[in-house]
This record gives structure tokens, C-alpha cells and sequence, in this order.
């Protein structure tokens, strides 16, 4: 999204033109590119746009304000006077994630291959990753992503998002969830 299309589209001077969200934190634009990093616009997030009007010089000018929200898939204007306009999609860049495939063998978990699966910043979660993987191994089974030890991961604060996912210096293992079953009722009879 760039300051020219918007400053276009709700007719503000586009030196003077800025974004703020639903709690009034004003978002700038790219000083060399002029454009607003959609990692700063959030899904579904209600946007105002503010600046001068653009007017003839030596015209009086007036601050105007007007709104519009970001969709997930797409970014869209609200209206200008009833009329709409749409801007291009946001794009997303895609990652790489290698994921091994494990089968509980003599109570321990055997990684026997590896996928490797590629996700957006939007799919960086526990069910994103694991829904890819499902995918791409062609399962219909449920499957249970663990650390190396066979713990289980779970969905939380700290396993959304890229910081986690990214790092392919974490070994990440896939299991069926009736094999993730039987070894944590391997690991409990162990303790006793």
C-alpha cells in the first residue's frame, strides 16, 4: 500500500499523509519507499487515513480524516463518500520448514524421513505447520508435533509466529497421534 494510491484515493496531500489504528497510534510510511509494510497493518485492523487536503496552492487547507480496514487475504479502502476502492493484495513472504516424519519404535520416537514444508508469516503456528505437513504427506491421521525428546508442542504465545518456526536449528518431529499415545503410555510405565 503506498502513500500515491492513498493520497489519490482519499484526495490528501501525500506529504502529509498517515495512518492511525483502532488505539490511535499513528503509522508512517517508508521514508525512501513510500510504502506502508503491511507487517504493521494488522488482519481485519480498522485504519484512518489523515493529512492535508490536496488542494490548489493558496487554497486554505483543512485536516480530513477517513477510515478503512485491512482483510486478511486482501487490503481494502473504505469508502469516499460511497465509493470504494480496492488496493492491490498485500503480499507475504514464504519460508521453509524441515519437519521429520516419526514412528514410535521400541518406546522411542525413530524419525525415519524428512518434509520439508513452506509457510507465510500468517500459517507460523502450531496447526499451520502441522496442517501443512498433514497436507504434504498426503494424512488423514491426526498429527502430534514434538521437540526431539517427544514432547509435545503446544499452541501458545511463544510457538506463534516466525521467531519459532524459522529456526531450522530446532529439531521439530511429526508423529501420528495414536503413535504419540502409545509412547506416552510407554513413558508413563517407565516411571513407575
Amino acid at each position: 500500500m503506498t502513500i500515491l494510491k492513498l493520497s489519490r484515493i482519499f484526495q490528501v496531500s501525500s506529504d502529509s499523509l498517515y495512518l492511525t489504528d483502532d488505539s490511535n497510534v499513528a503509522i508512517f510510511a517508508g521514508e525512501s519507499s513510500g510504502v506502508f509494510s503491511s507487517l504493521d497493518l494488522s488482519p481485519r485492523g480498522h485504519y484512518e487515513v489523515h493529512g492535508e487536503d490536496d488542494v490548489a496552492p493558496g487554497s486554505s487547507t483543512t485536516g480530513q480524516c477517513f477510515a478503512f480496514s485491512r482483510r486478511s487475504s486482501t487490503v481494502t479502502s473504505g469508502s469516499l463518500q460511497g465509493a470504494s476502492a480496492a488496493l492491490p493484495r498485500a503480499t507475504s513472504k514464504i519460508f521453509q520448514r524441515s519437519v521429520y516424519l516419526a514412528e514410535v519404535v521400541g518406546g522411542k520416537l525413530n524419525p525415519s524421513r524428512m518434509v520439508m514444508v513452506r509457510f507465510a508469516d500468517l500459517q507460523a503456528s502450531l496447526q499451520g505447520i502441522a496442517t501443512k505437513v498433514q497436507d504434504a504427506i498426503g494424512s488423514q491421521e491426526p498429527l502430534i508435533l514434538t521437540d526431539a525428546q517427544g514432547n509435545a508442542i503446544v499452541e501458545s504465545e511463544g510457538t506463534t509466529g516466525l521467531p519459532y518456526w524459522r529456526q531450522n536449528a530446532r529439531k521439530i518431529l511429526s508423529v501420528p497421534e495414536n503413535d504419540f499415545t502409545e509412547l506416552q503410555g510407554t513413558k508413563r510405565r517407565g516411571m513407575r
